[in-house]
């Protein structure tokens, strides 16, 4: 079977103690993303910089169209790297999480980005929180699995939407800051898995 990997450097929140530093950086603190196909990088680095630069935006850049029907892996690699603002001050060192592989898996043949189902994650512009968007939504039941890092469940939820575009409230309030998982599916059984960040 083909191994097919997303994989993903991930820094810690080191902003969170010392957004002094960074005013201008956000929080989502992806560095690169790549695709491995046993073991063997078919993709170039692609640098994740901003909210808005997801897997459907990468779509063509990584070739996840040449893997349709395949079964991805979220993977994060163990790197260490000094973190430094722009005067060369040092705030500390920041290790990143090893070799963690997300409970949830994705089909790249319908997940990333389908005419019939489209979901992704936004982040609201008053608290900034995450919010589920659906875009061309059937009408019928959304399934939504959460889970940390570690692939340890933290939420579901099932509700009723109408057809067309919705955003729909993510169940967070009881979660820690940090990175999850998000996985969404609807009564087709099409199911599409993001990151998000509390």
């Amino acid at each position: 079977m083909t191994h097919v990997t997303l994989q993903f450097d991930l820094k810690q929140n080191v902003i969170q103690t010392h957004e002094f530093y960074f005013k201008d950086y956000n929080h989502l603190l992806f560095s690169t993303l790549r695709v491995t196909v046993d073991g063997v990088q078919q993709s170039p680095n692609l640098f994740l910089a901003s909210k808005e630069d997801t897997l459907k935006v990468f779509r063509k850049e990584v070739g996840l169209d040449a893997f349709a029907g395949k079964e991805f892996e979220f993977c994060f690699e163990n790197f260490a790297i000094l973190e430094q603002n722009y005067d060369q001050l040092r705030i500390g060192d920041a290790t990143w999480i090893d070799n963690i592989v997300l409970k949830d898996q994705v089909l790249a043949s319908k997940d990333i980005s389908t005419d019939e189902f489209q979901a992704n994650i936004i982040y609201d512009g008053k608290d900034g929180l995450p919010k589920l968007y659906l875009e061309n939504a059937q009408e019928g039941q959304i399934y939504i699995a959460m889970h940390d890092i570690l692939g340890r469940s933290v939420g579901s939820l099932k509700q009723g939407v109408n057809a067309g575009d919705r955003i729909l409230d993510l169940p967070i309030e009881k979660l820690v800051p940090g990175l999850y998982s998000c996985s969404v599916r609807n009564d087709s059984g099409r199911i599409k898995s993001m990151l998000f960040y509390r």
